[in-house]
């Protein structure tokens, strides 16, 4: 019995064999039907083969005429068009609804950038933003450059003050801890809150932040 399921599920992978129209799910999907046949789960080896093929273009058609009806695409709906080789029909589906939901106007915040301290516990390689202590002139910016910071993004237009800082540089550098008692904060959030509020306050910006983690 296991002899003839394994030959016809390896008849239907033949089948597939089509080199230069083979995509990367299609052979991914091959190395896991060997296994499963190998494991001896026959059953369920034509349905994860048929779930991996190229969505057809009647299929890909139905799916975004759904979608232009307000009706949303189910989870295998949206997994196969993850592999959709129709791009630019996927890509103007995209742009219809777009536009039908939301027309051309692009809404923005403008924002002035309030690098409250760029110390930070973490050591993530990617980012350009965090530095070292001897790298810096102060650990944190002082209240009276927040606010002119904050003030000149108001001169020029700018409705937020974005505090940007790293992710609790106490923690890690001494020259934090220090700079944080001789403020009379316990935590650079503190520091934080107390800088958000004196903006609030003087009417600079609407203060927001963004910090490592």
């Amino acid at each position: 019995m296991f002899a003839d399921e394994n030959h016809q599920v390896k008849k239907f992978l033949a089948g597939m064999e089509a080199p230069q129209e083979k995509t990367l799910s299609q052979v991914a999907a091959n190395a896991a039907a060997e296994v499963l046949i190998r494991q001896g789960f026959h059953q369920v080896v034509e349905h994860f083969i048929v779930q991996s093929l190229p969505m057809s273009s009647d299929n890909l058609n139905a799916i975004i005429a759904a979608a232009r009806q307000g009706h949303r695409p189910s989870r295998e709906d949206a997994l196969g068009l993850a592999d959709c080789q129709d791009l630019p029909a996927l890509a103007a589906a995209a742009e219809a609804l777009t536009l039908e939901g939301f027309g051309r106007i692009v809404t923005y915040s403008r924002k002035v950038f309030i690098p409250l301290t760029q110390l930070c516990r973490d050591v993530c390689h990617y980012c350009t933003f965090a530095q070292a202590p001897r790298e810096l002139a102060s650990p944190y910016l002082s209240p009276e450059e927040v606010l002119a910071i904050a003030r000149a993004g108001a001169t020029a237009g700018c409705k937020e003050a974005l505090f940007t800082l790293g992710d609790k540089p106490e923690l890690r550098y001494g020259a934090a801890r220090r700079a944080l008692d001789e403020m009379g904060y316990a935590s650079t959030l503190d520091y934080l809150e107390a800088m958000a509020r004196l903006v609030t306050r003087r009417r600079a910006c609407c203060p927001t932040s963004i910090r490592g983690s």
